[in-house]
């Protein structure tokens, strides 16, 4: 390029000239026509020049990494193998901690501290914050949930509601199933 203004340079000029010549001159469709194609040209030629700027900066960077010594290239291996260790270590402090606290897993990614004892504290906090479950209401002798007592035999069933043992044999009459035979 001959041009030894800058692109930038060149488009703040034509936009000044523009706006002084919107200021003269009244509308005229021809002449708008051709400042939009000439704007869209300008884009155009910009999108090529970024889109090549972009293939020069993957392009140097691959050359840095060529240009890096094996020992450098190393070092890069490892601190980035770290980072990742750090990283799953930091994951199981958290579940630890969760569980610890006895917090849902599901919270767990949210605990943040750098040490175990940070993330327990953090864990705590937040099992504060949450809801705490309402106990179950006591549904009467239908439904005696938990506390209910086991289910009765045939034989207790019998004894509870005729008041002595259930054979016919001992003066009852009333036969009450399959597995009632003497």
């Amino acid at each position: 390029m001959t041009d030894p203004k800058p692109d930038s340079e060149m488009l703040s000029n034509e936009s000044e000239m523009l706006d002084v010549a919107v200021e003269e001159q009244p509308f005229d469709k021809d002449r708008a026509m051709e400042t939009i194609k000439k704007l869209r040209e300008n884009e155009k030629a910009l999108k090529k020049q970024a889109a090549e700027l972009e293939k020069y900066r993957k392009a140097e960077e691959e050359r840095k990494q060529a240009d890096m010594s094996e020992t450098e290239r190393l070092q890069a291996e490892l601190a980035k193998a770290q980072a990742e260790l750090k990283a799953s270590q930091m994951d199981v402090m958290k579940r630890q901690a969760a569980a610890a606290t006895g917090l849902p897993p599901a919270f767990a990614d949210r605990l943040k501290g750098e040490t175990l004892e940070e993330l327990e504290a953090d864990a705590k906090v937040i099992l504060e914050a949450l809801p705490k479950p309402k106990a179950a209401p006591n549904s009467g002798a239908t439904n005696p949930g938990e506390n209910g007592k086991p289910e009765e035999t045939w034989a207790q069933k019998k004894q509870r509601l005729m008041g002595q043992p259930g054979s016919i044999w001992d003066g009852g009459g009333v036969i009450w199933g399959p597995n009632d035979t003497p």
